[in-house]
């Protein structure tokens, strides 16, 4: 498990996709002008609760979660869910760039919190990166698998 889902569930937050399928739910229910209730308001997050369980890591998959919700309530049709389709590929793609950024970000936080962080080498691999990206030659980088001769 990644570091970003085990803080949440230590902290009991749940990720966003519960918030934002349950906004998209009730904004397509209100496309179709179906005026749900409150009872079927809960029974549609509880829906989308069970349903997100175990889907952070997957790309697109709050969006399957969306479709297989619509199905199950029978709320609108199932095709009402593509009106949300172009605008949560782009979604998607920023959410998996985020997530991927906050994992990087939080594991250099907490090897430098833990005292494991060793601040030299990182700034050799950084420096190593750097040269080849300018297209130098950089001197080896200790224990990393890219040395060069």
């Amino acid at each position: 498990m990644s570091l970003g889902p085990a803080v949440a569930r230590r902290h009991g937050r749940r990720s966003d996709r519960d918030l934002r399928n349950s906004t998209s739910l009730l904004f397509l229910a209100q496309a179709f002008g179906v005026n749900l209730s409150l009872g079927q308001q809960l029974v549609a997050i509880g829906v989308l609760l069970l349903t997100s369980k175990g889907m952070a890591g997957v790309p697109g998959s709050a969006f399957l979660a969306l479709s297989a919700t619509a199905t199950a309530l029978g709320i609108f049709p199932v095709s009402g869910v593509a009106l949300l389709l172009g605008a949560d590929r782009i979604m998607d793609s920023m959410r998996v760039f985020v997530n991927l950024l906050g994992n990087c970000v939080a594991t250099f936080v907490v090897s430098n919190w833990e005292g494991d962080l060793d601040h030299e080498q990182m700034r050799r691999v950084f420096a190593a990166d750097r040269a080849a990206r300018r297209g130098e030659t950089a001197p080896a980088v200790v224990g990393d698998v890219r040395e060069t001769a």
